[in-house]
């Protein structure tokens, strides 16, 4: 399989993917909104390269609590995903720092999110570090872990 067909299958792979969150994400949003008191669903996807990468239940439940609109949600849930897949991030530091930078404005979410795209680095410092460059937050925690 030569480079430009591997290329193709990875996109093919990662809309494939996507559709199945979104099918996910759809039913158990659904099933969330009809059971109260049920924590919120988890999203876990493979790589190509076998990567893993779950999105943890203060992170679903962060995007829940500060995004009302169901489209917003999934769109974020998507994003994420497909971003930590195409980064093969095997934590949810960077999901949890976009989300604390963008404090629930969808906006703000989609222009952290292609900073992150850029660079992941800065959405880490920007969200982490204070003017003085000291560690305030560190998002290999929890929110709750951080006292957010």
């Amino acid at each position: 399989m030569n480079y430009m067909q591997k290329i193709k299958m990875k996109n093919i792979l990662i809309i494939v993917i996507i559709l199945l969150v979104a099918a996910c994400v759809g039913s158990t949003s659904q099933k969330n909104n009809t059971t109260k008191g049920q924590q919120n669903e988890s999203i876990e996807i493979k790589s190509e390269t076998n990567t893993t990468y779950k999105h943890p239940e203060d992170v679903t439940t962060k995007i829940r609590k500060e995004y009302s609109n169901p489209d917003h949600q999934e769109f974020i849930i998507n994003s994420l995903v497909k971003l930590s897949v195409d980064w093969e991030f095997k934590s949810a530091r960077i999901p949890r720092c976009i989300l604390f930078l963008s404090k629930g404005d969808f906006e703000a979410f989609k222009e952290n999110l292609k900073n992150a795209e850029t660079d992941w680095r800065d959405v880490i410092y920007w969200a982490e570090y204070n003017s003085e460059d000291n560690q305030i937050y560190n998002f290999n925690k929890t929110f709750e872990e951080n006292g957010l």
